[in-house]
């Protein structure tokens, strides 16, 4: 078992934005600090390997947002992570949680299916795994919002919205595993 976390890799979640003012909002990059993880790899077979991972919502911080009439501020910056940590019910439901139920292997990658866990509803999420280097990958998906119970970030009566699809990013170097 491998022991996963920030030491290896990030997990980023990457937003978009719609409706007729959307080009007053930002496109944004949001980083977890704090999570952890494992990785079984059962006799170094990657079709039966299984992958965990528990990050804590607290650990959100806005990297960067693209687009807008304005750049984007750190009072911008604080004002989206007390809005997310609210949408994503962090007191209630500190950790997002995702284990895997399936892996298939395809040369240097292949596809995790697993559940995910979000403010206390679970849907199932699919990442396409692909080799960037030696030991180390990038899982790529995305999700709904709405699967969860969660409604997307709506301003200005609705003329600038989320888009419900979030994607999600994983990066996990394994060298000196």
């Amino acid at each position: 078992m491998t022991a996963l976390g920030p030491e290896q890799g990030r997990i980023v979640v990457r937003t978009t934005r719609e409706g007729v003012a959307a080009k007053v909002g930002h496109d944004l990059e949001i980083e977890f600090g704090s999570w952890s993880g494992e990785l079984e790899l059962p006799d170094g077979d990657p079709g039966a390997a299984r992958v965990s991972a528990r990050v804590q919502v607290n650990s959100l911080r806005v990297v960067s947002g693209v687009g807008g009439v304005a750049a984007l501020t750190d009072g911008d910056r604080q004002e989206i992570t007390r809005s997310a940590l609210k949408v994503l019910d962090a007191d209630r439901h500190p950790n997002i949680e995702f284990r895997s139920e399936k892996v298939r292997s395809d040369g240097d990658g292949g596809e995790l299916t697993g559940a995910l866990q979000i403010a206390g509803s679970s849907a199932p999420l699919i990442l396409q795994v692909t080799a960037t280097g030696p030991q180390t990958w990038r899982a790529t998906g995305t999700i709904r919002q709405t699967s969860f119970g969660i409604k997307p970030y709506k301003a200005f009566l609705g003329a600038l919205r989320l888009s419900d699809q979030v994607g999600i990013e994983v990066d996990i170097r394994l060298s000196g595993a």
